[in-house]
């Protein structure tokens, strides 16, 4: 198969992922961390002000709000009390600009979401690239289909939130990365410090890069030296030397970017700003640090950088209130993301992985069984992904947060390379000693009996795969596999963004407006307004309100009715058995699988 006709299908696949996002993201409502992130982004560029939303690197969100600068008359409300006077009032003034400035909300949402969905297809690219690369042709097809037909990255490649532009970053500065490992030129260094220093601008969970790229060099470093017999002092300078060299160009990146988003902001401003913020954090050596920062100006830029981080620091030890599998706690369960992994994940990628893995478990002990052990630069490359695996896993089981897959998308596209890796070694057969001719391998077919049996082995689950996909449209967020069914669906296992981020709220409007309903009562999760969309149509209700249950039509988020039934433990003291009684009525509907509709007048 010729490379014009690999890229070609390749090409193919991201144009039906950009219809299926696009389609999809259209019908949705605004999700919760959209808010912050769409109302942050506008002010950045036209403000040059980061007082909203510090926790997360600014570049995401700049990007995401750039098609709003075209948007004509645009209002963004700097005289509301959320930019005036709040503290990071980042929620109240998202919704103030999208929802009640006097702009149009579902524009402004759509506008906001086609940056992310590009940054979807570019990641899709380099995993791509990256697996022709790695394993040929048959790799490369079977990593963009996994990829592109992915319901997981689906559903947050097409949100403005951080998760995906964070697995873009951390996969193109470690595929530049040994770039430049491989070849030591000062434009692959220039290149991978750059890509370097945009995965630190997209999120802070890729700080986990710098002990990660540290691990690599020192690992590449003894086994250039043995590869290409060059002296040890050389060959030191060039992969260590070189590894600190991106860093630096990366932080100086990162530095020049802050410089814009603290342009406009006043320093005492940012001092007030940062001083409560930073009220609780443990280290007041660091908090002092910072905030000695912001009043020199050279130095102001490092300190709003340093207040993110801090912020995330100290977010990841403080935790959440978390529901799964019928319990409730704000202590994170060791357990969650491992089985929200195993949940949210197509059941023929989970069957590809254990492929995988025998494929690689059966190459070591060929290796140690005919003591064949050798260097190569796809072990190499093997060996990267799979500690980067490792490392963001174990950091993100260990974590106090439990908020869903959607934090784990940065292992996806190195599973997706390996796997890609690891079925195009399954599919080697006889003679044909390299990974890229599939073509050979089809021209050879009737030659080859095996070859088509195991063809036919795994095109049903490619099928499956895709049909997934397809069928899981437009709810992607939503989607559970079949396995979820075992536990009574995704609603039992866990919510949140794994399943209702507020999401239907157009779509239970719709439903109110066909069925003709003149008022409904709504415990919602999300934050758009309801009133928003429903007008006076609706009413809010909440068991916490002490009111009598309703009458007539009510409808509730999923995440409101799993945690209002569910078993506290690990601390959690508040009774959740507010919606048990919901338990004795069918629904009328599940609105995108994730409101639920019931009639008490029936």
């Amino acid at each position: 198969m010729s490379s014009a006709i690999t890229k070609g299908l390749a090409m193919i696949s991201l144009i039906i992922m950009i219809v299926l996002g696009a389609t999809s993201m259209f019908g949705d409502t605004l999700t919760v961390d959209e808010d912050p992130h769409i109302g942050s982004g506008i002010t950045y560029l036209t403000q040059k002000d980061m007082r909203l939303n510090p926790e997360h690197p600014p570049l995401m969100k700049d990007l995401a709000a750039l098609p709003l600068l075209f948007v004509k008359d645009l209002k963004v409300p700097v005289e509301h009390k959320s930019w005036t006077e709040d503290i990071n009032g980042q929620w109240d003034f998202g919704r103030e600009f999208i929802f009640w400035a006097g702009n149009n909300a579902n524009l402004v949402v759509f506008l906001s979401r086609i940056m992310p969905l590009v940054m979807t297809i570019i990641l899709g690219w380099f995993v791509f690239r990256a697996s022709l690369e790695l394993a040929g042709a048959a790799g490369g097809l079977v990593a963009i289909i996994l990829y592109a037909f992915s319901p997981v990255i689906l559903a947050h490649g097409r949100l403005v939130t951080t998760d995906v532009p964070a697995a873009l970053g951390a996969f193109i500065a470690t595929y530049f990365l040994l770039k430049f490992f491989v070849q030591p030129s000062r434009k692959n260094l220039l290149i991978a410090g750059l890509v370097f220093g945009i995965a630190q601008l997209f999120k802070f969970s890729n700080v986990l890069l710098v002990p990660y790229f540290a691990i690599l060099c020192f690992v590449w470093f003894p086994i250039a030296v043995y590869k290409y017999r060059t002296p040890v002092i050389k060959e030191f300078l060039r992969i260590i030397g070189g590894t600190i060299a991106i860093g630096i160009i990366g932080y100086i990146l990162v530095y020049v970017v802050y410089i814009w988003h603290v342009w406009n902001y006043p320093p005492d401003r940012q001092l007030s700003d940062a001083t409560n913020i930073l009220a609780t954090f443990g280290s007041r050596e660091m908090v002092n640090a910072v905030l000695a920062m912001t009043q020199i100006s050279v130095l102001r830029p490092v300190a709003e950088y340093l207040l993110g981080l801090m912020m995330v620091m100290q977010r990841s030890v403080g935790g959440n209130t978390a529901f799964f599998m019928g319990e409730v706690a704000r202590i994170a369960w060791k357990s969650y993301f491992p089985l929200v992994y195993f949940f949210k994940i197509p059941i023929p990628f989970h069957i590809l992985t254990l492929l995988t893995i025998t494929m690689g478990f059966t190459a070591v002990f060929n290796k140690i069984k005919n003591s064949s052990f050798s260097v190569t630069t796809q072990g190499f490359i093997v060996f990267a992904s799979l500690l980067y695996i490792a490392i963001y896993s174990t950091s993100s089981i260990l974590s106090n947060l439990n908020i869903g897959v959607r934090h784990l998308m940065p292992i996806l596209p190195f599973i997706i390379l390996l796997i890609s890796y690891g079925i195009s070694l399954w599919l080697k057969t006889g003679d044909i000693p390299s990974l890229a001719s599939l073509d050979k391998k089809l021209d050879l077919f009737k030659y080859y009996p095996k070859l088509g049996i195991k063809l036919l082995l795994i095109l049903p689950l490619f099928i499956w795969y895709i049909g997934s996909a397809l069928i899981a449209w437009p709810h992607y967020i939503a989607w559970y596999n079949e396995l979820a069914g075992l536990k009574g669906g995704g609603q039992e296992i866990a919510v949140d963004s794994n399943l209702d981020w507020g999401q239907d709220l157009r779509r239970l409007a719709e439903y109110v407006e066909n069925n003709n309903i003149e008022k409904i009562y709504l415990h919602y999760f999300g934050t758009a307004p309801a009133q928003y969309y429903l007008g006076e149509k609706f009413e809010h209700w909440e068991p916490s309100q002490g009111k009598a249950r309703p009458t007539g039509w009510f409808a509730v988020s999923t995440s409101m009715k799993s945690e209002g039934c569910a078993t506290p433990t690990k601390g959690f003291d508040e009774p959740r058995d507010s919606y048990c009684w919901l338990s004795d009525y069918e629904p009328v509907t599940a609105i995108g699988g994730s409101i639920y509709v019931y009639n008490f007048s029936q």
